[in-house]
């Protein structure tokens, strides 16, 4: 029998013990707390970081430049590679890539394109950056038809943020519906240079010279280095027969080597803006190599190809050489909206002593289904009257559209 003593230390509480565990107990709640305040600390330091990342990106963004573009770019993936769920890297991904593979004609940029398009759509984004790559993608993909009731669709649902609207106003001018994308894109020139410049293109498609010059003009009060706005003003000005040895300089010194901010676009129209100083200057030997450089140098979505085409037909009919009625064919082919193609085609055609020729243009105009209109027959750039085949030859070489509205 144990005595009373040891009785009563057998039910004592074994102190250690109940100490170790307490103690093993704070260190884990410790542990768990310094890793939660490590995680937090660390979730907050990437928050920091990726917010100095998208500020950095939203400016970029704003220039409307390619180098600007494939900087943000490169934000934009070091964001994902932190966080590669956050949405405002996606769609804006998704959105940088669109403008330079639709936009400016850049290849490599087509798969990311329609990866990120893909995932902000996935993921339910509904920012303006996410309904423009998802138009974008259909744009580049050739499906103008989608595209057009896709944004239509938003924007009778009032969902109207300025993106969803230049999209918009980018698959009407691509189809040809050259009023409606005036009007979209008119309502926005104010807010970004970038819209102000594509007003000026579809003008400058349309053959309403003075209004392009103006629209280039606001989209430079806005960024005087925008150099797409630059490409388009010193167009419409040779056009009007204008600071043609400014435009000259300009298309001279973007040819550069090297230089980061031509895209493929860019770089054709900075060509076919050669070939029509060159006409202007009445030397259409050197405007015929401009133009063919233009024509290969061109990206076959982008409406303007066509300018060039025709810039190739007035150099060959200027030096009554063959192949000026294919040329205009082929700007046609390219893009049939552009009405000087047709007028201004036809009156160079009778005037290298093709007549018969001329008439075949003039017609396949008749034929097209497109509206004659005020700017398209004005006397300065064309004439309402067909191309009589015993008209006497101009004795002056036929230069391009001069003034035409």
């Amino acid at each position: 029998m144990s005595s009373p003593a040891a009785a009563k230390t057998d039910q004592q509480p074994d102190t250690s013990a109940q100490a170790k565990a307490a103690l093993a107990r704070v260190g884990i709640a410790a542990v768990i707390l310094v890793a939660v305040f490590f995680m937090y600390s660390k979730y907050t330091q990437t928050s920091k970081k990726l917010k100095g990342l998208r500020d950095k990106v939203a400016e970029l963004v704003k220039h409307d430049s390619v180098k600007d573009y494939n900087s943000a770019a490169k934000l934009l993936d070091e964001g994902l590679a932190i966080r590669n769920s956050e949405q405002f890297f996606v769609a804006t991904r998704a959105e940088v890539a669109s403008i330079l593979w639709v936009e400016h004609g850049d290849s490599a940029s087509e798969a990311p394109a329609k990866k990120y398009a893909a995932e902000a759509v996935a993921a339910g984004n509904n920012s303006g950056s996410r309904f423009y790559s998802e138009a974008a993608v259909k744009i580049g993909a050739g499906n103008l038809g989608d595209a057009e009731s896709f944004l239509g669709g938003l924007i009778e649902k009032q969902i109207t943020e300025h993106r969803i609207v230049a999209a918009y106003g980018l698959t009407h001018q691509r189809l040809g519906k050259l009023d409606a994308a005036k009007a979209d894109f008119k309502q926005l020139q104010e807010i970004f240079p970038r819209y102000a410049a594509y007003y000026g293109e579809t003008l400058f498609l349309a053959g309403e010279m003075s209004a392009a010059q103006g629209a280039f003009a606001r989209a430079l009060d806005g960024a005087a280095g925008h150099v797409r706005a630059q490409i388009g003003k010193a167009r419409a000005d040779v056009a009007r027969g204008e600071r043609v040895p400014e435009a000259a300089k300009l298309f001279a010194d973007l040819s550069a080597d090297g230089n980061d901010e031509i895209s493929p676009v860019l770089k054709s129209r900075v060509l076919a803006g050669k070939a029509e100083v060159l006409l202007a200057q009445e030397n259409p030997a050197e405007a015929e190599k401009a133009a063919r450089a233009a024509i290969d140098a061109g990206v076959a979505s982008d409406p303007q190809l066509a300018v060039a085409y025709y810039d190739l037909g007035l150099s060959l009919a200027q030096q009554k050489k063959d192949g000026a009625l294919k040329a205009f064919e082929g700007a046609i082919a390219q893009y049939k909206y552009i009405p000087r193609v047709y007028f201004q085609g036809a009156l160079a055609l009778a005037a290298a002593g093709h007549a018969d020729e001329g008439e075949k243009l003039f017609a396949s105009f008749e034929n097209s289904g497109l509206k004659m209109t005020t700017t398209s027959t004005s006397r300065r750039a064309t004439s309402t009257s067909r191309p009589r085949r015993r008209r006497k030859p101009a004795t002056s070489t036929m230069l391009p559209s001069r003034r035409t509205s």
